[in-house]
């Protein structure tokens, strides 16, 4: 029709075709007829065409079908291969029959015989431990009603009673209802890696209790140390140590005993924590059973002794029910050392069985040792105590027989002062009166011609003479030790000036080279350091009178709280093996026939400047002269 509408030529603007010649009609039914057939072959040929298209892609189709189900085949393979190379195994549980499909390898990792197996749940409950029962169920459960994936770890006992730790993992399907279905999973054995977690924690708590150990350990030999610095008295150290091994060291029981000589039985001194145990007990240093324990045996060995388990040990039988009752496995006992030998002992007890180890031990011992020093110190320190007690009676008491003594050497000096002041003092009449006659003799025979008479009366008085001198010192020494003393500033540098120009008669006609130095101010009695200098001096010009060139100096240092004054001379000297003679009364180094004097006036120097606070000494030597040497103090006295 499509043909013949489009040849135009067959149809009349008017639609009359029927009127048309004839030719022309029968051309227009060949020309209907060619173009039917032609449409018909068109359309045989168009589906052959499309029938061959179809049969092409079900053949395609059936080749992609096939290689899907061999590459589904060779996946299928792999997993399970890949399974059963990781001891995995595949499951699925029917939850609305309640029953468990299990393949080979799940029922061997549940140590079940497939063939026996029917998938109940009283199966397969049987075989899991009892403590995981709950646990799987509530798994199961949660991802119910969570849809949540599904994931428990649990025990299973195999027939040889044997435990297997066992992974699944799972995920719900649901239905075309949306209702859960099924749960399709995997489990696998994870026993050795739970045995190596459990062995791995329990070395990791070994670890730790090694460390918190060693810690306490450290922390009693820190603890132990202090109280040894702290404490001097030993009662005292002994209850501080045992203190600190039970709350420091963790130990049940820490006691120290001594021991008696005579009975050879321990006797308590100081413990800590379960001191019941040791309520009536009785333990020696013998061989008896009561001496067979760690502490009897450490005092009769000097050794340190572990007992290692009570409840195995048979020694430890005499103790076992005491200790059973109080928690006690095990005990170390250490000796202590006092003055070289044993003198008793340190005993630790412990709740574990085999609890000392070598390195414990081994602090242990070094407390120990430490222990033993502090009780040598301690009875060194008793002892010299002791010795400063009895040192301190004892010169307590010579303080007092000192003092008891200076006051009778002060009154006896006082009374010798008063009887050679009144002595020297009622002897000067009758030698004035014997001096008097004496001239009165030498002028009546003046005329004598005997000599030896002459020579009597000489003697007579140049004795009268000395003795005379003799009286004048010894007054002078008893006044200087009677007169009170008047301080105040004096100038050093003057006094020695006013010496000098005292002596002068004495220098007449000598070679001296003076070296005085610009001598300080100082508070003193000036009278009585007057005289110092001016006997000094006397002497210095005395003793060089034998060199042709004499040399005197007068020096002097600060010293801080005190100055140091020197007169130097070139004179003869002394022998130093004499210079304790030098300051004594009447005490003379040269006789009278050398050098003049009657020894006093070194004396009256000493005496003079100890009532100062001050010192003397002198230095010399024989023929290189001498220096004599005296301290004043600085301070003003209040």
């Amino acid at each position: 029709l499509s043909a013949l509408l489009a040849d135009y030529r067959w149809i009349e603007p008017t639609g009359f075709f029927l009127f048309r010649d004839p030719a022309d009609m029968m051309g227009m039914v060949a020309f209907l007829i060619s173009c039917t057939t032609i449409t018909f072959i068109a359309e045989a040929m168009h589906r052959a065409r499309a029938r061959a298209s179809e049969a092409e892609a079900e053949a395609k189709v059936a080749t992609e079908r096939k290689r899907s189900e061999e590459q589904l085949r060779e996946n299928e393979e792999r997993l399970d291969l890949a399974l059963r190379s990781a001891y995995m195994g595949v499951w699925h549980w029917d939850i609305k029959e309640n029953r468990r499909y299990f393949d080979d390898q799940v029922c061997h990792l549940l140590g079940i015989v497939p063939e026996s197996f029917t998938g109940t749940a009283e199966e397969f409950f049987a075989v899991v431990h009892t403590d995981d029962r709950e646990k799987i169920v509530a798994a199961l459960n949660k991802t119910i009603e969570q849809d949540v994936p599904y994931e428990s770890e649990y025990r299973v006992v195999w027939p040889d009673r044997s435990i297997h730790y066992i992974t699944a993992r799972g995920k719900l399907v649901r239905d075309k209802n949306d209702q859960p279905a099924k749960i399709n999973g995997v489990c696998w054995d994870i026993t050795d890696r739970k045995r190596a977690e459990e062995s791995l924690f329990e070395l990791n708590e070994q670890l730790e209790e090694r460390v918190i150990q060693k810690t306490r350990f450290h922390a009693i030999v820190a603890g132990v140390n202090d109280a040894i610095f702290r404490h001097r008295d030993r009662q005292e150290l002994f209850r501080e140590v045992c203190r600190i091994m039970v709350e420091t060291g963790g130990f049940k029981l820490a006691w120290i005993g001594t021991l008696d000589m005579t009975s050879r039985e321990m006797r308590q001194e100081a413990s800590w924590g379960e001191t019941s145990y040791l309520d009536g007990i009785r333990i020696v240093a013998a061989d008896v059973p009561e001496g067979r324990g760690p502490t009897g045996r450490a005092i009769a060995e000097g050794r340190h002794v572990i007992s290692a388990d009570f409840e195995e040990e048979p020694q430890m039988l005499p103790w076992r029910e005491r200790a059973r009752a109080h928690g006690i496995r095990s005990s170390s006992a250490f000796p202590l050392y006092s003055d070289g030998s044993v003198a008793g002992a340190l005993t630790i007890y412990s709740e574990k069985p085999s609890f000392f180890t070598e390195e414990e031990i081994s602090l242990l011992l070094s407390v120990n040792e430490n222990i033993s020093f502090a009780l040598d110190a301690i009875s060194s320190e008793k002892k010299r105590l002791e010795a400063e007690e009895s040192l301190r009676l004892i010169n307590e008491e010579l303080e007092r027989r000192v003092a008891m003594r200076t006051i009778e050497l002060a009154e006896t000096n006082k009374e010798l002062e008063g009887f050679s002041y009144s002595v020297s003092h009622d002897l000067r009449a009758p030698l004035r009166h014997m001096s008097g006659f004496v001239q009165l003799l030498r002028k009546k025979l003046r005329e004598h011609p005997d000599e030896q008479t002459h020579q009597y009366t000489d003697a007579i008085a140049g004795a009268s003479k000395k003795m005379g001198m003799l009286i004048d010192d010894l007054l002078a020494f008893s006044k200087i030790g009677r007169t009170e003393m008047k301080k105040r500033k004096v100038s050093l540098d003057n006094l020695v000036r006013e010496a000098v120009n005292e002596i002068q008669d004495d220098v007449k006609g000598r070679n001296i080279t003076w070296e005085i130095d610009e001598l300080p101010d100082i508070y003193g009695d000036q009278s009585l350091l007057r005289l110092v200098f001016v006997n000094l001096l006397s002497n210095a010009v005395k003793y060089t009178s034998t060199r042709p060139q004499a040399e005197i100096k007068v020096g002097w240092k600060d010293e801080g709280s005190e100055i140091i004054c020197s007169v130097k001379d070139n004179g003869v000297g002394f022998n130093m093996a004499y210079v304790d003679k030098l300051f004594g009364v009447f005490q003379r180094l040269h006789t009278q026939d050398e050098f003049e004097g009657t020894g006093i006036g070194l004396a009256n120097v000493q005496r003079i400047i100890s009532r100062h606070d001050g010192r003397t000494w002198a230095e010399g030597a024989e023929g290189q002269g001498a220096t004599f040497y005296f301290t004043l103090p600085k301070k003003k006295e209040s």
